[in-house]
């Protein structure tokens, strides 16, 4: 079955949780301008242990470590960006065909795309403040990745992650545009975006999400599946996902072919200056994994809802949540 039949079937197919912050609990230093990509070059096998883990907790899609992996990035390391793409890609490939083999059940392959902030590391894929870049410079910030991505057949979907800023998102849409044209319908890819958001339920950069839903409607492309928000903090989630089922309902090409996508951060929030994360008092529980349920049975109710996962500090444990509920639902 493919994605876009997956979608459809009225069950939430589940993405896998945090990959930085999973590995970091695990011993490996993240701390590093590429992030969760840095476990691409020297810790392979960890990384691989980590999809593993989230397999057999009931991940249904798994995403490539190549979120901070910009060509620009690796170009600064002097590492080739192409061999550092395909040993992401090989890596999660790896996890799928094993799990393949010991479960008979194959998972999908997220091609993950961070934004532009994220190579900034400035805090701006949570601003959406990217100061005097232009249409021209986006484009050509993701085209290299993006089009690596695109043409690997081991890549079953793209995932736009924690986009924060409006003209980003008109230039993902354009690029993909452009990318549908060059290949023919069964290489195309579906691929979701997912939104930085603030805690006023905007887009990251303050603009409305009616507008920005507005703007994705009318300039809907084919292969979008699903558009949401990642990296939120997991009470603001719960809000958000009403928001979002809300504002489907006002597109009806938007509502009728794309379904929600909502990974939220475990509970905790992190502190910039200290570098450590600690409980959001805000949940008024010190119990993270029954704010989570919590939360997550608000996601379940919507129909609308086409892909739930984990971001920040949420690990196998919280998948295994989900998938239990996913099931039970």
């Amino acid at each position: 079955m493919s994605i876009k039949q997956s979608l459809q079937s009225g069950k939430p197919l589940l993405l896998d949780g945090a990959t930085g912050t999973e590995l970091e609990k695990r011993g490996v230093d993240v701390t590093g301008k590429l992030w969760s990509g840095i476990a691409v070059l020297h810790n392979g096998e960890q990384l691989e242990k980590v999809y593993m883990d989230y397999l057999e907790s009931g991940s249904e899609l798994i995403e490539t470590a190549t979120y901070q992996l910009s060509k620009k990035a690796l170009i600064e390391l002097n590492l080739d960006p192409h061999q550092t793409f395909q040993k992401a890609i090989d890596i999660a490939h790896n996890a799928q065909q094993k799990f393949l083999h010991q479960a008979g059940k194959k998972a999908f392959i997220v091609g993950s795309i961070g934004p532009y902030g994220a190579y900034l590391a400035d805090g701006s894929e949570y601003s959406g403040h990217y100061g005097e870049i232009n249409k021209e410079k986006l484009t050509a910030f993701h085209s290299d990745r993006l089009n690596y991505l695109y043409s690997s057949p081991l890549i079953d979907l793209i995932g736009f992650e924690t986009i924060p800023n409006f003209d980003e998102v008109k230039v993902i849409l354009e690029s993909m545009k452009s990318l549908g044209k060059t290949h023919p319908k069964d290489k195309q890819k579906p691929f979701y975006i997912s939104l930085s958001c603030s805690d006023e339920l905007s887009l990251a950069d303050g603009s409305s999400l009616h507008r920005l839903l507005d703007y994705i409607n009318t300039n809907l492309d084919s292969n979008l599946v699903a558009v949401g928000a990642n990296c939120c903090k997991l009470r603001t989630s719960a809000v958000l996902i009403e928001k979002l089922d809300l504002e489907f309902g006002n597109f009806s090409k938007l509502d009728a072919q794309c379904k929600i996508i909502i990974y939220p951060n475990s509970g905790e929030i992190y502190n910039g200056k200290t570098n450590t994360w600690s409980i959001d008092k805000k949940l008024e529980t010190e119990d993270l994994s029954k704010a989570f349920e919590k939360v997550a049975s608000k996601f379940l109710q919507k129909k609308r809802l086409g892909i739930v996962g984990g971001c920040c500090r949420t690990g196998p444990a919280e998948i295994k949540l989900l998938r239990k509920m996913i099931d039970k639902a």
